[in-house]
């Protein structure tokens, strides 16, 4: 992912700031002994590919108003990969160089001081490694949002191959709880992500809105929530697919190539998750909207799990149904509980749909 760069500064706006003479920068030497020391031109190096982190304008001006007044006293640290060299860190102090070339140096001079950065090169780094390093830079500097963190932590493991929770622990030298953490997190559905970054919207009494992010604890006490409607919902609609299924096949409609049976099944999930989402979405409102920690989100999860009623935040229960109910004139079915029928109950229930399709069709 490319860093952001200031788009809409102009010198003008900085000069007041930083006075009028711009000073040449100090660009203390830094010795390593794992690396060469190398300045090399600002658009000769790549982005890393596991850099997720994105940074605002302002935190670009900040670091380029050090950089202006004291130097470049941290090197970035890049890798070779062929005839290029990749940035594995210094994406922002790489962009406030840039602003500086760009939007401050008022002759060319100024703009050759900032035209390079310093760099550290780094030998023998392969993807798995470079990801590690990435990673463990931001999540030092507690750098980026937890979603960003996450989402490295997640790059890392698959730059690395890591199978495990304690593989990925050991090669980042993070606790493992946190890993685990932030891999959960990378996993989860979107909804859930968002509510971490950018946060949850919330509309007050007078209209206003705001986002209120929310602990990672307390979205990932709200994923079996989800989990648990995705499949159910997907029960209900494989179900409708198969009754919809047979009566193709009896007007000789019935499409089984395999493209069609791939669109089914994407249309399926997709709506699936449209349906869980919605309803997980208002249950983080109500959980920011009543400040519940992540050991009250858990349990109000699955409160809401359990209920079968007819609220804004009820959720399917094929435990507390059976999978169909036959009054003589009233006859209602719930293709929720599919999933925990037993055979005899699913072949009975067959059995009837198929004579009230042929009642249909007759």
């Amino acid at each position: 992912m490319k860093t952001e760069e200031p788009s809409d500064s102009d010198s003008a706006a900085f000069k007041p700031l930083w006075g009028e003479k711009v000073p040449r920068p100090l660009n203390v030497p830094t010795r390593s002994d794992t690396g060469q020391l190398l300045d090399l031109a600002l658009d000769s190096l790549e982005d890393s590919p596991f850099q997720v982190k994105q940074y605002d304008d302002g935190r670009v001006r900040d670091l380029a108003e050090t950089i202006r007044c004291q130097g470049l006293l941290q090197p970035a640290t890049i890798r070779r990969v062929g005839d290029k060299y990749q940035l594995i860190s210094g994406h922002a102090r790489r962009a406030a160089l840039r602003l500086l070339r760009d939007k401050v140096a008022t002759n060319p001079e100024e703009k050759a001081q900032y035209s390079t950065i310093r760099c550290v090169l780094l030998l023998g780094v392969d993807d798995a490694r470079a990801a590690a390093l990435t990673a463990i830079e931001n999540l030092q500097r507690d750098d980026g949002t937890p979603l960003e963190q996450a989402m490295m932590v997640a790059r890392a493991r698959k730059a690395g191959s890591y199978h495990s929770v304690a593989e990925t622990s050991e090669a980042l030298g993070l606790p493992r709880g946190r890993v685990r953490q932030y891999l959960e997190l990378a996993d989860a559905p979107e909804v859930l992500q968002r509510a971490v970054s950018p946060g949850v919207l919330l509309t007050s009494e007078d209209g206003g809105r705001e986002r209120v992010p929310f602990p990672v604890t307390n979205v990932l006490g709200a994923r079996p929530y989800y989990d648990f409607l995705f499949t159910n919902r997907l029960a209900e609609l494989r179900a409708e697919g198969a009754v919809q299924k047979k009566r193709d096949e009896r007007r000789g409609r019935v499409n089984d190539s395999a493209q069609a049976k791939a669109r089914e099944t994407a249309r399926q999930h997709a709506e699936a998750a449209e349906f869980a989402a919605e309803r997980s979405e208002r249950l983080l409102v109500r959980a920011a909207r009543q400040a519940w920690t992540g050991a009250a989100t858990r349990p109000e999860s699955a409160s809401s799990k359990d209920s079968d009623g007819d609220g804004p935040d009820a959720a399917p229960n094929p435990r507390a149904v059976r999978l169909y109910e036959d009054k003589g004139g009233r006859f209602a079915f719930w293709p929720q509980a599919i999933p925990t029928a037993d055979t005899g109950e699913r072949f009975a229930l067959a059995e009837k749909l198929r004579t009230f399709l042929q009642q249909l069709e007759g």
